[in-house]
């Protein structure tokens, strides 16, 4: 049996592959802050001199990600401000 013809265009079947690599990068960015932030807290409760290192890092990637992620996901999904990414 034969198939429909796709009805979207060239353009927005471009578009949509690339917001679903937007989705998976997005997707293993929550994953990884989800990660970062259980093992933050158990290096935490750990409270030993060794995992003091492990802890600063941890809180450091966290500080760095939360804002990186939520400006990728504003620019993905509502790129307002074109200019300022040239």
């Amino acid at each position: 049996m034969a198939q429909a013809p796709d009805p979207r265009s060239a353009a927005q079947v471009a578009d949509e592959q690339a917001m679903a690599h937007v989705s998976a990068v997005l997707t293993n960015l929550d994953w990884t802050i989800e990660r970062a932030e259980k093992g933050l807290k158990a290096v935490r409760k750990d409270g030993s001199d060794e995992s003091r290192n492990a802890e600063l890092v941890l809180a450091d990637l966290l500080a760095q990600l939360k804002p990186l992620r939520k400006r990728f996901f504003q620019d993905s999904y509502f790129p307002a401000d074109t200019d300022r990414l040239l």
